[in-house]
């Protein structure tokens, strides 16, 4: 469960960075081009709630992170540890070096400066909307990595992180608020089917999503950590092994998957069988 809190701000007009009821989010994640899984957000009328005296709303399905949006543009996420790290910011002008930007990586909590490459408005479903383009700082700008106003990122609400050369990639394939659809994300580089922008439905109405695939929680890894061997249990599944920077390692088929030859550090493994595919880090630590 993921919670908005919305300020009131007196001194300027106040920004709406991101929807504050009824609207969903539905994040494709591909795995070298090939649909691997499906990431759902959402906040609903029921959303409301009330913690120490300030207002909340509720994103559903996100786990315990928290979202603060303080209406001048910028909008925190707060983890466990009750830390704001920020993961929008739409005060910003070109140039401009964004430090410490939060985002989800297969779940893991990562922080990158991003660089501000441009700033203009898109309209979407109607409305203009302020753009902000974005790529990590020491990287080229691939020219195709946005916050939006309204939206969030075009990689998903908490994983936009302006990376195009990873094998493992988040789009954010449909954004709805109240019943309208208001974001199609192929027109935004995920390859996924098109939406109607601006016609009546939700994210979770449309009937376009690709294979349905098994949840995180259909297969582990024991030990993880481990010094380097790892029981996946799976005996026909494919398993890619990837390294932190998303190079592909190798493949197998074998339920141990050995990574006893590789340096200490986080790698992914994404599990590919008949009803789909999933993603699992694998940490080596020694």
């Amino acid at each position: 469960m993921c919670i908005f809190l919305f300020d009131q701000q007196i001194a300027k007009p106040q920004f709406d960075a991101l929807p504050d009821s009824n609207a969903q989010w539905q994040t494709y994640t591909y795995d070298g081009g090939i649909f691997a899984f499906e990431t759902q957000f959402w906040i609903d009328s029921s959303s409301d709630t009330l913690i120490n005296g300030d207002f909340y709303l509720n994103l559903n399905n996100a786990g315990s992170y928290f979202l603060h949006d303080n209406g001048l543009g910028q909008v925190y996420c707060r983890d466990t540890t009750d830390t704001d790290h920020l993961l929008y910011d739409f005060d910003v002008s070109e140039g401009d070096t964004v430090f410490d930007v939060f985002h989800l990586d297969l779940g893991d909590p990562l922080f990158t400066d991003m660089v501000v490459n441009g700033v203009d408005s898109v309209l979407i479903a109607g409305k203009y909307r302020k753009r902000i383009d974005i790529s990590p700082a020491g990287v080229p700008d691939p020219g195709f990595f946005y916050w939006i106003q309204g939206i969030g990122g075009n990689q998903g609400l908490l994983t936009t992180n302006g990376v195009f050369f990873v094998s493992i990639r988040p789009w954010l394939h449909c954004m709805s608020a109240n019943d309208t659809i208001q974001f199609d994300g192929s027109n935004f580089g995920d390859p996924g089917p098109v939406l109607s922008v601006g016609q009546p439905g939700n994210c979770f109405s449309t009937m376009d999503v690709p294979e349905r695939v098994l949840g995180p929680s259909q297969f582990t890894a024991i030990p993880n950590p481990s010094t380097g061997l790892f029981h996946l249990g799976h005996t026909t599944a494919q398993i890619s092994i990837y390294n932190a920077q998303g190079r592909l390692l190798f493949q197998t088929r074998d339920k141990e998957v050995d990574l006893s030859a590789y340096p200490p550090g986080v790698y992914t493994a994404v599990v590919q069988t008949a009803k789909g595919s999933s993603a699992l880090r694998l940490v080596v630590m020694r």
